[in-house]
């Protein structure tokens, strides 16, 4: 039998890949293997994960949470946020418009923290919207259908901004803090 095993340590983990065949037939040398953050070896039964009550993953979000509804704010779940987070920040924004629009920006969210109620004051700190405004501001493209974007982000300190800060500021602050992201996506046209 041929042997061909790598030990990878990595802040304290050890990820043993082995093969075996069978003599003659060689050996594998393929150890390869893929993970979201250098530190992130997560069984993927943990992914954190992004959710709502208000629309299914790549499906249409209802009028009610856009401006040709009440433009209230959906229902978002979260799960499996990372032990060692400190904070959560989400982004939520139109991927589709000519220079991108922040409609929703919310940080240093306690990471206890396991959702926002539809129309309910997110906890944590507002940034300030692509529109101007402190809280969500639903879709409202002026043609075609845009894909919606709402991303969580699990840190590892609360972000060093201040309320009313700009999505590029709250981007920037995130370098080097992220442990874990997840992301729902929704569409929406008039």
């Amino acid at each position: 039998m041929c042997y061909d095993t790598s030990v990878m340590n990595m802040r304290g983990f050890f990820v043993v890949l082995a093969c075996a065949t069978l003599v003659g037939t060689g050996c594998s040398s393929d150890t390869s293997f893929t993970y979201s953050d250098s530190t992130d070896l997560t069984p993927s039964a943990d992914v954190m994960t992004l959710t709502s009550e208000a629309f299914a993953e790549g499906q249409p979000i209802p009028d009610r949470y856009t401006c040709n509804g009440s433009g209230i704010s959906p229902s978002l779940s979260f799960t499996n946020v990372p032990e060692e987070a400190v904070a959560l920040v989400l982004i939520g924004e139109d991927i589709d418009a000519p220079n991108g629009f922040t409609h929703w920006l919310v940080f240093n969210i306690p990471a206890g923290v396991n959702g926002i109620a539809e129309a309910d004051a997110a906890p944590g700190a507002l940034g300030t919207t692509s529109g101007g405004r402190l809280g969500y501001e639903g879709p409202c493209p002026p043609d075609g259908q845009h894909r919606y974007t709402f991303t969580l982000y699990a840190v590892r300190e609360s972000l060093a901004v201040i309320d009313g800060a700009s999505a590029a500021d709250v981007r920037a602050a995130l370098a080097g803090q992220v442990i874990a992201t997840a992301t729902l996506t929704g569409t929406y046209g008039k």
